[in-house]
């Protein structure tokens, strides 16, 4: 029997694969994982640079401080709220995230980031208004019981957060349902492949 009737009715070995089963393999996964943590920086870079731009009147530096000043004093805020969003988002993939991730595993990850981003602005504007009094707050900012914490920054990290996770599992799902083909269509490529294999 030749080597062409050994093949006859079975893939090739070397055939290029399809779609299906690019998307399949770890090179999809790796897609999936960048795409999402491009949503996810690109929301919190512009969502956290317009919050501090829109609650700076709530600390009394709007009203000590130059307007170039305090455009630093924004720029510096918001480069800070990035490497906070970097480290609460890198832990809990390490710990919780799926090779899947974001199809599998979203939600853990998703909150315990923003648990985490949520813990430590808390501390953090406790030590630096209460203790350290690093920075004070006017009295238009709304604060939280006896704790004395400013209300805006924690609402900043469940906001942000929030919306940057939320639109990452919704644009990962709409892609997912475009990805998908209909029922009993297939593609040119693969009924050729499909015909040469029955005819060989």
């Amino acid at each position: 029997m030749s080597p062409r009737g050994l093949t006859k009715g079975r893939k090739p070995l070397f055939a290029a694969r399809t779609n299906d089963e690019r998307d399949a393999g770890p090179g999809s996964r790796h897609a999936a994982w960048l795409a999402a943590l491009r949503i996810y920086f690109v929301v919190i870079i512009a969502g956290n640079l317009l919050w501090e731009a829109f609650h700076m009147p709530l600390y009394t530096v709007w009203r000590e401080e130059e307007m170039s000043t305090i455009v630093v004093y924004g720029l510096h805020c918001t480069a800070g709220d990035i490497l906070i969003a970097l480290a609460t988002l890198i832990g809990p993939l390490l710990v919780l995230g799926h090779p899947a991730w974001p199809e599998r595993g979203f939600r853990g990850v998703a909150a315990s980031a923003i648990a985490l981003g949520v813990g430590y602005t808390a501390f953090s504007e406790w030590w630096n208004v209460e203790v350290q009094q690093s920075w004070a707050y006017t009295e238009a900012m709304p604060t939280i019981g006896a704790t004395g914490i400013g209300l805006s920054p924690i609402l900043q990290w469940l906001v942000v957060p929030g919306i940057a996770f939320w639109l990452v599992r919704r644009l990962r799902r709409t892609g997912d349902r475009s990805a998908v083909p209909t029922a009993g269509t297939r593609s040119a490529d693969g009924y050729r492949q499909e015909r040469s294999a029955e005819s060989g």
